[in-house]
């Protein structure tokens, strides 16, 4: 083999190894990457709300970011918190603090205006997914069937 292999064959490689680490803990399937909510439902009625209509929720790693913007998009919620998935049941936690901030206040805050809580871990029930659109169902502790519609933006 030539220098010129040798060389192509050590860029080739460095280039997979890049390549197969960008996702951060490993593939995480369908969810990797930005959704956004197509509409969202509270025991049958829709919810239509600004920051609803203009919510993103990013999966990366087991980190997922849910970001809604208002005010012409010059103010907006940036919340944190993790996600597990077991089966079809897609588990969101935002009970997550630092020495700064208080179990699920501030950033670690559910996005309230999804009828979410930091209150305990939640469970999502997956009823439909592809790698372009997903259903969940989420009943909250108060008994109200939630359901979300969304689409990746990419």
């Amino acid at each position: 083999m030539k220098i010129s292999g040798y060389i192509r064959l050590i860029v080739t490689s460095i280039a997979a190894i890049c390549i197969a680490g960008c996702q951060n803990e490993g593939p995480i399937g369908y969810k990797f990457g930005v959704w956004r909510i197509d509409s969202y439902s509270a025991d049958g009625i829709p919810v239509t709300d600004i920051l609803v209509e203009n919510t993103t929720i990013a999966f990366q790693g087991g980190a997922i970011n849910v970001i809604a913007l208002r005010d012409n998009y010059m103010n907006s919620f940036d919340q944190y918190g993790s996600w597990t998935e077991e089966g079809n049941t897609l588990y969101l936690n935002f009970t997550h603090s630092d020495d700064n901030h208080p179990a699920g206040s501030d950033f670690y805050a559910a996005p309230y205006w999804l009828g979410w809580t930091s209150e305990e871990v939640m469970a999502f029930e997956v009823e439909k997914h592809s790698n372009r659109e997903m259903t969940w169902r989420y009943i909250s502790p108060a008994g109200v069937v939630n359901i979300y519609k969304l689409h990746k933006t990419w």
